[in-house]
């Protein structure tokens, strides 16, 4: 079971920016940024609302949603696909493998949280995998 879901990731990420590279260009980045994300945003509220998981959260808990939501898919994507009109969706694809790294070394700049050795020893693997 574990080789079979590490795989159907492997095939679904894998396979992503070249989606991705193949859109560019039919609408516009941002418009497509707000499509891709408010459909999975829909799908996952819809889900945890049938599984009865979803959780209210206060205006805080809110404000750092926001601020991930716009760090995480809003500006990196618009960076990501900007770029992949110019380069190869295989070299974004490198790129993007190394976020694992950069969230490692910005948790130990701005929170002062030591890097796992299993972090940096994972994140090494998956840019040697590319």
């Amino acid at each position: 079971m574990n080789l079979f879901l590490y795989s159907l990731t492997v095939l679904i990420w894998g396979t992503t920016w070249i989606a991705l590279k193949w859109q560019l260009g039919v609408v516009a980045i941002p418009v497509s940024i707000v499509y891709r994300f408010g459909l999975a945003a829909l799908v996952l509220f819809v889900l945890l609302l049938l599984s009865r998981k979803l959780q209210v959260m206060n205006r805080r808990g809110h404000l750092i949603c926001l601020a991930q939501g716009v760090c995480l898919f809003c500006v990196n994507f618009m960076c990501f696909l900007t770029a992949s009109q110019w380069i190869p969706s295989g070299l974004v694809a490198v790129v993007f493998s190394t976020a694992t790294l950069w969230n490692a070394l910005n948790a130990r700049v701005f929170f002062g949280q030591r890097v796992a050795r299993n972090v940096l020893m994972g994140g090494a693997l998956g840019l040697l995998g590319l």
